[in-house]
């Protein structure tokens, strides 16, 4: 049992450092994209690099509703899904605002800041605020009771409208 153990603080340290591999590297890679120039080779490159580092971020982090309540896994993955599917819809806006009337390196230059900003940001809020650990809303109460012919397990959610029986 002690060999569990060791083998999964490893997993986790690994699994952190891959997420701060993958979270970061979209970020740093914008970044680099504003010191490279008109140069279109490494900006698609890069932008190719941007990509790859954001589905592997994507495929981690998507498991980590999981880990917060495996009861409510699907309302959280629609709520993400909805504040993602926002952030679509207002980047083209700043970006228009930005780049409005002057297509100039260095109004592109704040675009990719801020774009790596926004990148960096989930996961700087995690570093800081967040946990993967089982929230207390999740849990189920199961409560026991014995009746005349059988044994029931009556299981009473944290809303008082929906228990089951």
């Amino acid at each position: 049992m002690r060999g569990v153990g060791v083998c999964f603080r490893v997993s986790v340290r690994n699994s952190t450092s891959s997420t701060k591999q993958a979270a970061l590297g979209p970020a740093v890679s914008l970044i680099i994209i504003t010191q490279v120039g008109c140069d279109s080779v490494s900006i698609i490159i890069l932008f190719t690099i941007t990509l790859l580092f954001n589905g592997s971020y994507f495929g981690g982090s998507m498991l980590g509703v999981m880990d917060l309540g495996v009861n409510f896994a699907g309302t959280m993955s629609g709520i993400s899904g909805t504040i993602t599917g926002i952030t679509g819809i207002i980047a083209p806006t700043i970006v228009g605002a930005v780049t409005n009337n002057q297509q100039t390196i260095s109004a592109w230059t704040t675009v990719f800041y801020i774009s790596s900003a926004m990148s960096a940001l989930p996961y700087l809020s995690y570093i800081f605020f967040g946990s993967v650990q089982e929230q207390p809303w999740n849990k189920i109460k199961v409560e026991r009771s014995n009746s005349d012919l059988n044994d029931e397990i009556m299981v009473v959610d944290n809303h008082p409208n929906n228990n089951i029986l």
